[in-house]
This record gives C-alpha cells, sequence and structure tokens, in this order.
C-alpha cells in the first residue's frame, strides 16, 4: 500500500508511446528515487503524482474520456515499488 510522502523507486521504464501521447510531460526513469504527492484511485488503476515530477501544467490539456482533466495526470501504482528506508538511509 502507498501513502502520501512516502519514498518509491520507479521499477519500469515508460515507453515511447506513452511519452508521444502527452507531449510536454515529464516522466520518471527507472531506478529513480520518488516522493508521492498525491494518490488518485481509479476503479481500474492507481495514479500517483510525485513531487520530482511535475506535470501541473498539463491540467486542462490533457483529455480523459473526452474531457479535459482537472487533476495532474500522474503514473500507474505497479510503475513503483516502496523504498526500503534501511537501504534508503544508505544512499544518501
Amino acid at each position: 500500500m502507498f501513502r502520501v510522502g512516502q519514498k518509491v523507486v520507479c521499477i519500469t521504464q515508460v515507453n515511447a508511446r506513452a511519452l508521444a501521447k502527452y507531449p510536454g510531460a515529464r516522466y520518471p526513469s527507472k531506478g529513480d528515487i520518488c516522493t508521492i504527492r498525491t494518490i488518485n484511485n481509479y476503479p481500474k488503476v492507481v495514479l500517483l503524482t510525485l513531487m520530482e515530477v511535475d506535470n501541473t501544467h498539463l491540467i486542462g490539456n490533457v483529455l480523459f474520456n473526452g474531457f479535459p482533466s482537472i487533476i495532474e495526470p500522474g503514473f500507474a501504482s505497479h510503475h513503483f515499488r516502496p523504498l526500503n528506508n534501511r537501504k534508503y538511509r544508505d544512499w544518501e
């Protein structure tokens, strides 16, 4: 389970198709350590926004089911895993 403020590590690389879908969007890279800013629960997916990856400029500019997005586009939670705090302290 994820929580706001939690450190996570990106475990997959964003594919080129996703990059092309949202021009100007910023994405984390595989291995990046990020902090969860918000968690948005949807019926089929949990989306995370990250403090280190700001896509607020896309609010209202990205279509979701044909309507402009009213929240910042996030990333599916399956692209991340919680960071082991003990290991993270070793990396600091």
